[in-house]
């Protein structure tokens, strides 16, 4: 019999913050509407049957940003303010504490948002020639004619022939990951949020810390969560490797990664009970992975 409160079989529950509850009438749902729902997600009492009884929740980002989606963090170690206050996720993690429910949150690690503070001091070291500046190579950045083909580049404000990385969007540049300042910067960022309470990550585009450089992103996420379970041996992290089981399976040598050949609209579950293709493809799959 499965022990639903073991760490091996939680249900977790993903929350897109700013749609979930509203707690203050402002159209946007917030922190504390989930605090508000908490008896509606685990009332405390696994065996009640009046609550879901999950497990764990994953929380989409919650750190200050421009968007709608918070996937560009301007800055690492505030809570946007749509969506509340550090307090309240402290109440809502002693609330899930206090009900054995384990909270990861969203960290967005390869790109920030151009309002981030970094982005701007690394913009001011470019257009002041100040290689000395620590935020000189904060960003991931190249030459006009040095460009590498099949990634994106936009032309650093006020310079003319340096480019600064942005693969997902011009508004989103790159960390340069090459930098240990850098690298010490997120792990000082995950750390203050392990130290708040928060018991993992989810972390975002995990195979585009070096864009398509496996090797190098996988050496990357081995050093990072190394040093995360050093700090926190308990530590429950997922990444997103949009990609097919090959790449993948490199990835889960440092971290787990969700499985989209399974999930998502097209994946085997979903399409053997459509029927558009046999259960028999997904058993095979599943048979295949345990040996």
């Amino acid at each position: 019999t499965v022990d639903p409160t073991d760490d091996n079989y939680r249900v977790f529950y993903e929350i897109f913050v700013g749609s979930f509850s509203d707690s203050d009438g402002d159209g946007t749902g917030d922190l504390r509407g989930i605090i508000n729902r908490m008896d509606y997600l685990n009332d405390g009492d696994i065996n009640s049957g009046s609550s879901l009884g999950i497990q764990g929740i994953w929380l989409s980002p919650i750190l200050s940003s421009p968007s709608y989606h918070k996937y560009d963090v301007a800055n690492y170690y505030t809570i946007d303010p749509d969506f509340g206050t550090e307090d309240d996720l402290t109440e809502l993690l002693s609330i899930c504490e206090a009900r054995n429910v384990k909270v990861i949150m969203d960290l967005v690690l390869n790109h920030t948002s151009d309002d981030n503070l970094w982005f701007s001091k690394f913009v001011s070291a470019h257009k002041d020639g100040n290689t000395g500046s620590e935020y000189y190579n904060y960003y991931s950045w190249a030459k006009k004619d040095e460009i590498p083909a099949g990634r994106t580049f936009r032309q650093i404000p006020g310079c003319t022939d340096q480019y600064y990385e942005c693969n997902f969007s011009q508004d989103m540049p790159e960390l340069n990951y090459d930098n240990a300042a850098v690298r010490q910067a997120v792990l000082d960022v995950a750390e203050y949020w392990l130290d708040l309470g928060i018991d993992g990550f989810r972390f975002d585009a995990i195979k585009y810390i070096y864009y398509n450089d496996t090797a190098s992103s996988v050496k990357f996420w081995e050093w990072f969560m190394k040093e995360l379970r050093g700090y926190k041996p308990d530590i429950y992290c997922v990444g997103e490797c949009w990609s097919g089981d090959t790449e993948t399976l490199e990835y889960v040598k440092a971290v787990n990664c969700f499985n989209f050949q399974i999930a998502q609209a097209e994946g085997f579950v979903a399409n053997a009970v459509k029927r558009s293709s046999s259960v028999a493809v997904f058993t095979n799959y599943v048979e295949d992975r345990k040996s």
